[in-house]
């Protein structure tokens, strides 16, 4: 099923971005064409002619550098007017009456009590500025407690600001400087509690001076020689400084982590050829090492209640509606790195951090830590492809896992509400708080997988500039990082299990679901990519793929909640249109791919690739890659019910001798109304879970209107068949699909059908109408079936025990004990729509 289409546009903040300048102008250059009389008029002149002239080299020299290199220093004279400084509460002029330097200052012309303040937004590259500093006339008229305050703030509404503590002497030019150097005590946050360093200061794109007076006033107060002043450069050898660990002791398979600080730091601390940090650790029982990114971490204070709104374009019923975010992060703390790791055995670890900073390496001292054996509910560990019988999965200690669950891959769908249920707008966005209703549900349902995605309107962390939270390439939203966090931390309260889509298919397609538009990779927003098929094939990209697949490993693989990791959510439907559909290169893309992520995880979690629509779209040089885990593949009907096409689904996908389901199901793609969709809905969710359990498949499909099961409240339907499945082991049993007689009254026997997975001496059967899979029947006509029995051949001579399950209550019916001669003869009780059976030895 196609993703969402919509393109958020904030409509409370400003999304301007400007263009990033690559490059950086030759200081020394300029400093030896000072020397030697370029620079041959006034002082005064000169200090400002620099920096202008650095900024013209800067521009010219612009190469392909992904991470914007900014201006070093920048002054604002206002001998030519207002230099791009705009005024707020206030009207400004460029000024002759008087000047702290030059001829000329910048007036605003205020009417106190109501401030007045002038902004500049730009390119600033505050991360390489010490210092701003500025001079401002108050003139002998205006009152005594004028005050002034200095912010800079990023696209995204972030402030940070500096209120002078001395009021402004009268009737003369006073210069006044702010710290701009990161941890500076002079710069406070303003509407959240984080603390100013280098990343917050490069992304700050406007600074402004404003002028505040609590006593009547209307005139002028002055402006000039405002100047960002370039920070010194460290000197003091790289060091790491305050160093923190949660605990020397952690059970197997529990977080152990560390975090700690630099004495220095970067522009883009997510950028390894910046600074690279790794954890080496080592099992001191086993030997066995691991190699850990560490990462860049910001913490954060999650509330709701918030009412920021979003236009939400919904493209099938062609309109725009509102999304209001209610959901509020706000950044506390200062950042710091951090590094997260699994111990995967008990005994004493030791482990130190390596860091590299250019031409600088530091290797810590080693520290240790001791792994203890868990408590039994928490010992199950990552979940593995079964050694021996890859058609299914099983935990580190060798437990079954038979994954039962649906797709809830972001916290809302516009198209249930919009188009289905034709509402006018939509629910408000919880965010995390929606998982928190929707995960307990499902587990209280016997639910324990789920997809999410990381999706550019959920869980991506890189993505366009221009969207709120995000910085382009290599330059992580850490907010939704953070949100993954609690993600986890929520699969863990509900114990429950992720399947982690990295990219969806409309981020490189411009046909389908397009957004490439939009995508940080296309060189018309900035990245390396012309066209959009090139993704697969262009070294850079490829690169910066790798970047970030080392932040998602550093910050997420030691979590064993994470079952599994797709990189693509529909493959098939990247491009530019069909012809695209198999070409060699997305192969060779996730072979190379493939091979990295098991360099870089030391859990070695499972690694797929998803197609649409059905088993027909899957390409088979992918899908046999062993780099490709298991296979997933969509499962939608075109016509007659689900049943069928999840048999087919088995049967094409198991060829590749991997573990296979269907991670979306659901509906038709021509209807569009409530009483449509709802009973096509209902048939596929019950027929889809009943008719893939009687098929070797690895775990249940996962419906993808997760709307429809919450609002309809059909979470009954997951309990029933999780009931039926506890404590059934499939694996090494040589369970295949099989074949049952029905005998029953002529009526009965045109509109039932039975699905059947046996081996010698175990049967699971599924006795089901065949009208009621194709569309759900209203409330009070359901059919009920009477004197049916039902014969299993092909069984060993025996006793057998035989449950017959009600699938939508999850209780048994009825229970007995029969003597087989090779086959099974079993009468079943009066039933309405289906049942389901258990044939088992006696014991």
């Amino acid at each position: 099923m196609p993703a969402e289409k919509g393109h958020f546009s904030d409509l409370c903040e400003s999304r301007f971005q400007p263009s990033v300048f690559k490059g950086l102008a030759s200081i020394e250059a300029l400093f030896w064409m000072d020397r030697f009389g370029f620079f041959n008029r006034t002082a005064q002149t000169s200090y400002f002619l620099l920096p202008a002239l650095l900024w013209l080299v800067t521009v010219a020299a612009a190469g392909a550098a992904t991470t914007p290199t900014p201006r070093l220093t920048r002054g604002w004279s206002f001998e030519s007017g207002a230099e791009g400084w705009r005024p707020q509460g206030c009207r400004r002029e460029r000024s002759l009456e008087r000047a702290a330097a030059g001829s000329s200052s910048l007036k605003l012309l205020v009417d106190f009590p109501f401030a007045a303040s002038v902004t500049y937004e730009g390119v600033l590259g505050l991360e390489r500025v010490g210092r701003v500093v500025f001079s401002c006339f108050i003139p002998e008229e205006a009152p005594r407690d004028v005050r002034v305050l200095f912010f800079t703030k990023d696209k995204d509404g972030l402030y940070f600001q500096h209120l002078h503590g001395a009021r402004i002497g009268r009737g003369q030019w006073q210069t006044l400087e702010v710290d701009l150097t990161s941890g500076s005590a002079d710069l406070a946050p303003e509407n959240h509690y984080s603390a100013w360093n280098t990343l917050a200061a490069s992304r700050m794109n406007l600074i402004g001076i404003k002028f505040v007076c609590d006593q009547p006033y209307s005139g002028g107060v002055y402006l000039d020689q405002i100047t960002l002043q370039p920070a010194a450069v460290p000197e003091e050898k790289l060091r790491i400084i305050d160093f923190r660990d949660e605990s020397s002791r952690v059970e197997v398979y529990q977080k152990f982590e560390i975090a700690f600080q630099l004495n220095r730091e970067f522009p883009n601390p997510f950028d390894p050829d910046q600074v690279q940090i790794d954890a080496l650790f080592r099992s001191e029982v086993s030997g066995k090492t691991f190699r850990v990114p560490a990462f860049w971490y910001q913490d954060y204070l999650r509330s709701e209640g918030g009412t920021r709104k979003e236009a939400f374009r919904v493209e099938e019923a062609n309109k725009e509606v509102l999304l209001e975010r209610q959901e509020v992060l706000t950044p506390i703390a200062p950042p710091c790195w951090k590094v997260r790791f699994t111990p995967i055995e008990p005994g004493e670890h030791s482990y130190t951090l390596l860091v590299k900073a250019g031409s600088e390496i530091l290797e810590a001292r080693k520290r240790t830590f001791t792994a203890v054996r868990p408590d039994a509910p928490r010992s199950r560990g990552f979940v593995r492809i079964c050694k021996s019988d890859p058609r299914y999965f099983e935990f580190d200690n060798g437990e079954f896992f038979y994954p039962i669950g649906h797709n809830v891959r972001s916290p809302f769908d516009e198209r249930w509400w919009v188009v289905v249920l034709k509402e006018d707008r939509l629910p408000p966005d919880r965010g995390t708080y929606t998982y928190e209703d929707v995960l307990r549900k499902m587990r209280e349902n016997g639910e324990n997988f789920v997809e999410i995605w990381m999706s550019s309107w959920w869980l991506a962390i890189e993505w366009n500039r221009e969207w709120r939270g995000f910085h382009g390439l290599t330059n992580y939203n850490l907010e939704t990082a953070w949100k993954l966090d609690t993600m986890l931390a929520l699969a863990d309260r509900y114990d429950l299990y992720y399947h982690l889509v990295i990219d969806n298919h409309g981020k490189a397609s411009t046909w389908c679901d397009p957004e490439w538009d939009e995508n940080p990779y296309n060189a018309d927003n900035g990245g390396p990519v012309e066209d959009v098929e090139a993704y697969f094939s262009n070294r850079e990209a490829m690169r910066a793929f790798r970047k970030t697949l080392r932040y998602l490993v550093g910050r997420w693989a030691y979590h064993p909640r994470l079952m599994g990791l797709e990189l693509w959510s529909e493959l098939d439907l990247t491009g530019n249109g069909w012809d695209f559909v198999n070409h060699p290169v997305k192969t060779q893309w996730h072979q190379e791919v493939g091979r990295h992520l098991r360099e870089l995880d030391p859990w070695d979690h499972l690694v797929t690739t998803h197609f649409s629509t059905d088993y027909s779209r899957v390409d088979p040089q992918v899908a046999s890659l062993p780099e490709i885990d298991y296979v997933v593949v969509d499962a939608y009907r075109q016509k007659g019910s689900i049943v069928p096409l999840l048999i087919n689904t088995y049967q094409a996908c198991g060829v590749y001798g991997k573990p296979t389901f269907v991670t979306e199901y659901g509906g038709s793609p021509w209807a569009t109304s409530a009483d449509q969709v709802i009973p096509l809905l209902k048939a596929d969710l019950h027929g889809g879970l009943w008719a893939t359990f009687m098929t070797p498949t690895a775990s249940t499909p996962l419906l993808w209107w997760f709307e429809f099961i919450d609002h309809q409240n059909q979470y009954f339907q997951f309990k029933a068949l999780a009931s039926f499945a506890r404590g059934e082991d499939r694996r090494n049993k040589g369970l295949e699909m099989a074949s049952a007689s029905l005998m029953a009254n002529p009526a009965s026997l045109l509109r039932l059908g039975v699905s059947v997975l046996k081996n010698r001496d175990t049967a699971y059967l599924w006795i089901y109408d065949r009208m009621s899979m194709e569309q759900w029947p209203p409330p009070g006509e359901e059919p009920r079936f009477r004197e049916v029995k039902i014969i299993v051949p092909d069984l060993k001579p025996g006793e057998y025990r035989t449950e017959v399950w009600n699938t939508m209550t999850g209780v048994v019916l009825e229970a007995a004990s029969v003597k087989c001669n090779g086959s099974v003869v079993l009468a079943l009780p009066e039933f309405t729509l289906d049942c389901a059976v258990k044939i088992k030895p006696k014991e």
